[in-house]
């Protein structure tokens, strides 16, 4: 690996990540995306896990691995659609020491709680929860935005 971004992050999803390689999974591919950010992407069977870069955003997606990642979910909307709608992960108040490292270490403790959980809506049975799960993350997204971006205009869910 010549780059030396993606060495350093390389490192740290190694060690905040450690358990997904106890676990089996593989790196299936570590990439800079444009404009800074870089997506590293876990697989084990049929379940791709994707840790990324947005704008120095960092999150966790999920997605069947024979997919082409149209139908990534996000770690928060999982864990809303898992909670039925109990427990919503908001995004982390920014600020000049929220480093990606405490981002690392805040996704890595929310997926070990929850990933035996979500792994089996990327397997084999996926197509069945699929219809669900674009549904839970546009709602979730909606919650997220009337929550974030001030003056948004309020849905009506009934």
């Amino acid at each position: 690996m010549k780059n030396k971004k993606l060495e350093s992050i390389s490192r740290e999803i190694e060690y905040y990540f450690q358990f997904l390689l106890d676990r089996g999974y593989k790196v299936y591919d570590i990439k800079e995306l444009p404009m800074g950010n870089w997506q590293v992407i876990f697989a084990l069977n049929d379940c791709a896990i994707v840790i990324y870069s947005d704008r120095d955003d960092v999150d966790i997606l999920f997605s069947p691995i024979d997919s082409n990642f149209d139908y990534r979910v996000g770690l928060s909307t999982m864990i809303y659609f898992l909670t039925n709608g109990q427990v919503f992960v908001g995004r982390s108040k920014k600020s000049f020491f929220n480093t990606r490292k405490k981002s690392f270490e805040k996704l890595s403790n929310l997926l070990k709680e929850y990933i035996d959980r979500i792994i089996p809506y990327f397997g084999r049975d996926y197509e069945k929860y699929k219809h669900e799960l674009m549904l839970t993350q546009q709602k979730h997204l909606d919650i997220y935005l009337d929550t974030y971006i001030p003056k948004r205009k309020q849905r009506n869910w009934e």
